[in-house]
Order: C-alpha cells, then sequence, then structure tokens
C-alpha cells in the first residue's frame, strides 16, 4: 500500500510539472509570435528574387594537346606513359625519317604544355606516318564544362557572369559562363554554354557537375499564393488597418511568380499587413482578430 501511495506521488508530481512547463511556454511564446500563437499577418517587403535553372555536364581539361609524328617513319624511343606529369619542353618519343637520305636523322618531339599524359599511342618500332596523333597531354591550367539550355533561356544568362557549381559529393565551386552558341542545334533546339573554371586538387577530369544559373529576375513586393482571395477573376489582399483595428479588402494586380510566391504587380505597398491565410469569413470593416485568437475557417 505504501508502494502504492509514492507511486500516485510521484505521478501527481510529474502532472504538476508538466501543467507548470506548459504554462511557461505558452507565456513565453512558441513559434509565429508571443503566446505561441502563429502570425496571422505579414508586412510587405520589397525582395528581388531570382528563378534559378540548373545545366549539367561532365568536366573536361581546359587543355588537351595531341603531339603528332613529325614524319613517316619508325618510332625508335617513347620516353613517357599514361599517368606520367611532364614539363613543357619534356621530350616525349622520337622517330626516326624514313624520307631517302634523312633516315639517319631522329626526329624529337616534346611536350608543348605542362600536365600529364592522357593518352599514348606509340611503341618502339611502330611505322608511324607523317601526321599520326602519338601522345595526348592533358594540361593543368584548368577545367571547362560544356552543357546545354533551351532556347527560351539562352538569352535569360549573362556571359562574363559568374556561377556556383556542385558535386554529387557536395563540394561547391565557381566559376565563369564564358561562352554561348550563337545559334541552337535546330533538332532540338537547345544551345551550347561553356563554363571555365579554375583548377583544383579536388576536381578531376570526367567529374560530373550541376551548375545554377539565374534566371529570371524579378522585384516587388511577394506574398504567398494563399493570402490572395480569389473572387470572380479578381485578386483581393485582406489588409490591418491598425488605426482604426479593422480588416479593409484590396484589390491587388499579381505579376509574375516565383515557386509558391507570387509578385504584386500593383496594390500593396511597403509595411502594409496582408492577411497570411484568408478563412472566408474575413468582412471589410469587421474587427482584427484580438491578440491571441486564431480565426475560423468556413467549413
Amino acid at each position: 500500500m505504501k508502494n502504492l501511495k509514492n507511486l500516485r506521488s510521484a505521478v501527481f508530481a510529474a502532472a504538476a510539472l508538466f501543467i507548470c512547463l506548459y504554462a511557461v511556454s505558452a507565456q513565453e511564446g512558441g513559434p509565429g509570435r508571443p503566446g505561441g500563437v502563429p502570425a496571422l499577418f505579414a508586412p510587405a517587403e520589397k525582395t528581388t528574387r531570382s528563378r534559378m535553372i540548373q545545366v549539367g555536364g561532365r568536366l573536361r581539361p581546359a587543355a588537351s594537346i595531341e603531339h603528332s609524328s613529325p614524319a613517316a617513319g619508325v618510332v625508335r624511343e617513347v620516353f613517357v606513359s599514361p599517368g606520367d606529369g611532364v614539363a613543357e619542353g619534356d621530350l616525349l618519343f622520337s622517330v626516326d625519317r624514313s624520307e631517302a637520305g634523312q633516315s639517319f636523322r631522329l626526329a624529337a618531339v616534346r611536350s608543348r604544355i605542362a600536365g600529364t599524359i592522357s593518352a599514348v599511342q606509340a611503341e618502339p618500332e611502330q611505322e608511324v606516318s607523317d601526321g599520326e596523333s602519338l601522345v595526348t597531354v592533358i594540361g593543368r591550367s584548368g577545367y571547362i564544362l560544356e552543357a546545354q539550355i533551351s532556347d527560351k533561356d539562352a538569352y535569360k544568362v549573362a556571359l562574363g557572369q559568374k556561377v556556383q557549381a556542385g558535386t554529387a559529393a557536395g563540394l561547391l565551386f565557381s566559376g565563369t559562363l564564358t561562352n554561348r552558341s550563337p545559334e541552337p542545334d535546330y533538332s532540338t533546339g537547345l544551345y551550347s554554354l561553356r563554363f571555365d573554371f579554375p583548377p583544383s586538387p579536388d576536381l578531376h577530369p570526367g567529374t560530373f557537375v550541376l551548375v545554377d544559373l539565374p534566371a529570371d529576375t524579378l522585384t516587388g513586393f511577394f506574398v504567398p499564393a494563399d493570402a490572395l482571395d480569389r473572387r470572380y477573376g479578381r485578386n483581393f489582399l485582406w489588409l490591418a488597418d491598425r488605426q482604426k483595428q479593422v480588416y479593409v479588402r484590396r484589390e491587388v494586380v499579381p505579376g509574375g511568380s516565383m515557386g509558391s510566391d507570387i509578385l504584386i504587380a500593383s496594390g500593396l505597398s511597403e509595411g502594409e499587413e496582408y492577411l497570411l491565410k484568408p478563412t472566408g469569413r474575413e468582412r471589410a470593416d469587421a474587427p482584427l482578430p484580438a491578440p491571441g485568437d486564431q480565426p475560423k475557417r468556413r467549413p
């Protein structure tokens, strides 16, 4: 019996503590405004918003140089392998010319850029023709990305603008939009864009990246779509007249949209408070709800 009484005392003490904490929470307020009541009205504030579009593709080295045989002949030596790093002027391979009277002269081919050996298509004693590509060197000067964009957005992006790109692993880095094709691919209607990115030890050829591009930019007063009271093809906002403490119904003209928010082209001024979510029960010149009250929605 004594244990039962102790258990009951503990339960009553926990309940009393919960009630006290709930009362303090209600007095201090939760999300929205003091008192834990969500805000009913919001002030009109002029902001600038951009509609973002994404394009993607794989990074390629900004420089990729093929080194070809300077003459027909036989490869005598190959001095590099794929993956080797080379400096500008390093020897790549040599060719024994096969022209009459010239067979004793070796033609040495040196790297024209500093970088990494990407491909080697030459072996000693291999016969090669004049101009045949034998060694490819990719540079370390940075990366480029070529991507496609629709015809409706192609001229909404500005050449020279800085862009933000990201990888699937979450790496973010900056680059520049440097070129847009003068005409589209007429079979698809898509234009080509070129982006340039500086070198980074975290980036590699072939990495797939997505680039965010600001397309449309709108400036003005944005309100949630739910704030509009649509009646008979017209749009209204319910405003708060704080001097008279009454509702005011104002017709507004919507402009463009950004996500779920609507740009108000006319009918709303800076600082005016609008009802975030009409219930259908609002009436012009009706008293505003008292602090802490929640309007009931029409059933």
